[in-house]
């Protein structure tokens, strides 16, 4: 998603490279490492007018059902080693949450 579809996306001639980013909050520590950006498979959830984070599972690339889950991928940058309950943070809309669903 986030490297090879900008890529696809630009040879195949499109303008808009990267899906919609939209700011959420951490609803709870999401850790990192520092000195690399992160991915994070969200679920998506609205409450008190913002939407909340919350990982999707295990994030192994080998575990297919939180990337079937997830709405979204939370981008934790590189400079952050985490980012606190409740911080904002942006995030890549892979599909929008179905009504009554988290």
């Amino acid at each position: 998603e986030a490297l090879v579809r900008p890529a696809l996306r630009k040879l195949m001639g499109f303008a808009a490279l990267d899906r919609p980013r939209i700011e959420v909050r951490a609803a709870v520590a999401i850790e990192s490492r520092e000195g690399r950006t992160d991915f994070v498979r969200v679920t998506l959830e609205r409450h008190d007018g913002a939407w909340w984070a919350h990982p999707a599972g295990a994030q192994d690339s080998g575990h297919l059902a939180p990337q079937s889950r997830a709405h979204a991928l939370l981008v934790v940058p590189d400079a952050a080693g985490q980012i606190a309950a409740g911080e904002p943070a942006q995030a890549l809309l892979l599909r929008w949450p179905e009504e009554g669903s988290a």
